[in-house]
């Protein structure tokens, strides 16, 4: 009987060569190698990242400008008791006339009534108990009043509501008196509240501007007439230091042969009639003369010469 010992038992198995094991693994990793290089050929290239259009200082400087904005427009539109930027209308008891007022830059001061529109100059302080006043000027000093201010006269005023709702109020108290204050209300623009003759026949005669032969640059006076029926006046003057007073009334016409039909509103609506003639270039009309400025005569000495003679 054999001794179990002394018996071997064969498989499959043969010893590992180490060097063929070394060998594979460096062609595995050629192999893998060049997989990936391939793979990396193939897949699409990757875009480049771009920088985003607004950068943060653009988007704070944005930011710092709409916050100026919004802080400027929410002064303006509802913390502002200023005169200036509305609209003003009065509704005056004593003629029963609406008077519409504004303020302008540069220290202009608008007034609207019936056909009307007057022109002129205002001022606007802070006395030292800290009254606010206006005063209305008129270098020209043909004006006196108009609707509740007085030319040349201090006002106190005071400004009540927000402009952004459109109910701010003015009071206006005649300094050192016990009158009444005045209130003016925020409003709508003024309408002018004529309207131009139907069926008009023009005078071409008489269409265009004319100029007061008398006028100068410091006093002026002119007539448009339009071809559709509508006139304007106007009457400025010029003084030292910017001041100027420019009173304008804007009317309709008609024309019959010599005749004129001038029409416009105060209180009331107002047709005046008149005659006029043209001779020589010169227009004739209520005792005045009149030229065309470039035309034949050019200029207001030989428009004078003309009309003395």
């Amino acid at each position: 009987m054999k001794n179990t010992e002394d018996i071997t038992v064969k498989t499959d198995e043969s010893p590992v060569d180490e060097n063929v094991t070394e060998e594979i693994e460096k062609e595995e990793e050629k192999t893998t190698g060049s997989r990936w290089i391939e793979d990396e050929e193939k897949s699409p290239a990757q875009p480049e990242k771009k920088k985003p259009f607004l950068q943060v200082p653009v988007i704070i400087s944005l930011c710092i400008v709409a916050a100026s904005l919004l802080a400027f427009f929410t002064y303006k539109y509802i913390f502002i008791t200023e005169p200036e930027g509305v609209i003003w209308k009065y509704e005056s008891e004593s003629d029963g006339m609406d008077y519409y007022f504004e303020f302008k830059d540069g220290d202009v001061f608008k007034a609207n009534f019936g056909s009307f529109e007057i022109t002129t100059n205002y001022t606007k302080n802070t006395e030292d108990d800290g009254t606010k006043t206006l005063t209305i000027i008129d270098p020209s000093m043909s004006l006196e009043k108009i609707g509740c201010f007085t030319f040349g006269e201090k006002v106190k005023y005071d400004i009540s509501g927000l402009r952004i709702s459109s109910n701010q109020q003015m009071t206006l108290t005649a300094k050192g008196e016990d009158e009444e204050p005045a209130v003016l209300n925020q409003s709508e623009a003024w309408e002018c509240p004529l309207d131009t003759p139907e069926n008009f026949k023009e005078d071409k005669n008489l269409t265009g501007e004319w100029v007061n032969v008398f006028s100068s640059d410091s006093a002026k006076q002119t007539l448009e007439f339009n071809d559709d029926g509508s006139l304007t006046l106007t009457a400025t003057y010029k003084f030292s230091g910017g001041q100027f007073t420019e009173i304008t009334r804007y009317c309709t016409y008609t024309v019959e042969k010599n005749e004129i039909n001038i029409i416009w509103y105060g209180k009331d609506k107002v047709v005046h009639n008149t005659q006029y003639s043209i001779k020589d270039g010169i227009l004739q009309l209520e005792g005045s003369y009149f030229y065309r400025e470039g035309n034949n005569p050019a200029t207001p000495d030989q428009a004078q010469k003309q009309v003395i003679q």
